[in-house]
């Protein structure tokens, strides 16, 4: 939500915006991926943090890396948006992984689904 209402934010801006619009979708897309090969993924490196993170955002990383990889090759640097989305983005992997495999978060997902 915070990508895409910056990309709306930057509709002025057109290497922004799609760039942006590249990162929200990416994000979104990322179940997708670890529909279809997460379980595959998941049987090879395990479920514990790292395992976790190669098996639910292999897809994510891999659009990610290409993006940034196109940007650095046509361009020779890359744009501002990924030096501060792509980050973010992996930093919210990293906080998801820690919270999935926290002691803490079972009470806490108990809690909010009224269990």
């Amino acid at each position: 939500g915070v990508l895409a209402t910056c990309a709306l934010l930057q509709r002025k801006n057109p290497p922004a915006h799609k760039r942006l619009i590249l990162l929200a979708t990416t994000t979104i897309v990322g179940a997708a991926y670890g529909r279809w090969w997460g379980e595959a993924l998941a049987n090879r490196f395990g479920d514990d943090f790292a395992g976790m993170i190669i098996n639910s955002f292999a897809g994510i990383n891999l659009i990610l890396a290409a993006a940034v990889a196109y940007d650095f090759v046509t361009r020779h640097q890359i744009h501002r948006v990924y030096r501060f989305g792509v980050p973010a983005i992996l930093a919210g992997e990293l906080v998801t992984s820690w919270l999935y495999h926290s002691p803490a978060w079972t009470p806490i997902a108990r809690a909010m689904i009224g269990r």
